[in-house]
């Protein structure tokens, strides 16, 4: 579980920076990789969680916060350390991606590294 926090604290973006988030960050010896606000393609929710959580709810009804909540809790504890190494995997080569594009937004696998 250590290295799994490990994973999403690296991928967290600096706007989540707080005095307080920055001490558990230095307790732990957590480095923060820095990073656009927000762009959808280098944001690790936007090309791994979100999708992955869409997927089971596609189609569904859940009728309550509850049983939406609890939905997306049991996907959450589902996910798998090797999901979070890819994740990892697949966010380095868009930042790459993204430097050969020189910042300027691109789409898929449209860029040569």
């Amino acid at each position: 579980m250590r290295t799994l926090g490990r994973y999403i604290a690296t991928m967290l973006p600096v706007t989540l920076s707080s005095p307080l988030n920055d001490i558990f960050l230095a307790k732990k010896v957590i480095s923060v990789v820095p990073q656009a606000p927000y762009s959808p393609d280098l944001s690790p929710c936007d090309f791994f969680l979100f999708p992955k959580l869409k997927f089971h709810l596609k189609g569904c009804h859940l009728g309550t916060v509850y049983n939406i909540q609890k939905v997306l809790t049991d996907q959450l504890r589902a996910l798998l350390h090797e999901d979070f190494q890819h994740c990892y995997r697949e966010w380095e080569q868009r930042l790459r991606r993204c430097m050969a594009s020189q910042g300027n937004r691109f789409e898929g696998d449209n860029v040569d590294i």
